[in-house]
């Protein structure tokens, strides 16, 4: 498998959790979104998936489970939460209903960017057979969970005070996550896929108690 058909492959997996999500969410919650506004957000935050790209470069390529990078893991985490609290402390967002369902995009798009970079970089630099793919796409749910949750949980303050506290809830939520990230990028490579698994089932109940807070976002209204 060529480099150029790699590079595509991790950019499927990065994609397709992630869209794959954000569209299951819009179509059950249908009447409390501006859709253009939140594909918007997830465009954007593809965009801001890059500055997390950025920050992560050395914490991937120079991975070891060692006090540096323990403190990078939960730094990241900080940096990345506080990512989401600018794009969300705009002041035409501080009065929309559906911020939460915004706050989820911009951190999907951004998820989908740092999956694609991952697999990538794995792909490219490893040799793996197609039975590690698998283990590279329940590691991108996991991805996209915990991220998505993220963006809701710092949508959910109204003020600067109340983000910035959630900011540092996320930062301990999340750099537990970048700690299985550490464990995920260092496996024995007979059991490679099952070192996904902890990722994907971390993700998805932190995703599940954050689900739920999207249920109480009121109906979108379009004169607001």
């Amino acid at each position: 498998m060529t480099d150029r058909l790699f590079i595509l492959l991790g950019f499927i997996i990065g994609l397709g959790p992630t869209f794959g999500l954000l569209w299951a969410i819009m179509a059950r919650y249908e009447s409390k979104i501006d859709d253009r506004a939140t594909n918007t957000s997830f465009i954007i935050g593809i965009f801001g998936g890059l500055l997390v790209i950025v920050g992560h470069l050395f914490f991937i390529v120079n991975y070891s489970i060692s006090a540096f990078g323990l403190v990078s893991a939960f730094g990241l985490a900080l940096a990345e939460c506080l990512l989401y609290y600018v794009y969300l402390n705009r002041k035409k967002l501080k009065t929309r209903s559906d911020k939460s369902f915004m706050g989820l995009a911009f951190a999907l798009g951004s998820a989908s960017m740092y999956i694609a970079f991952i697999m990538g970089q794995m792909l490219v630099n490893h040799d793996y057979y197609w039975d590690d793919v698998l283990g590279m796409i329940i590691f991108a749910a996991g991805v996209a969970t915990i991220r998505g949750s993220m963006g809701i949980l710092m949508a959910l303050g109204n003020n600067r005070s109340k983000m910035l506290k959630n900011a540092l809830i996320g930062s301990i939520v999340l750099g537990f996550f970048n700690v299985l990230v550490l464990i995920y990028l260092n496996p024995i490579k007979p059991f490679f896929w099952i070192f996904s698994v902890p990722a994907m089932v971390y993700g998805m109940i932190v995703f599940a108690v954050f689900f739920k807070k999207l249920a109480d976002v009121k109906r979108w209204d379009p004169k607001l």
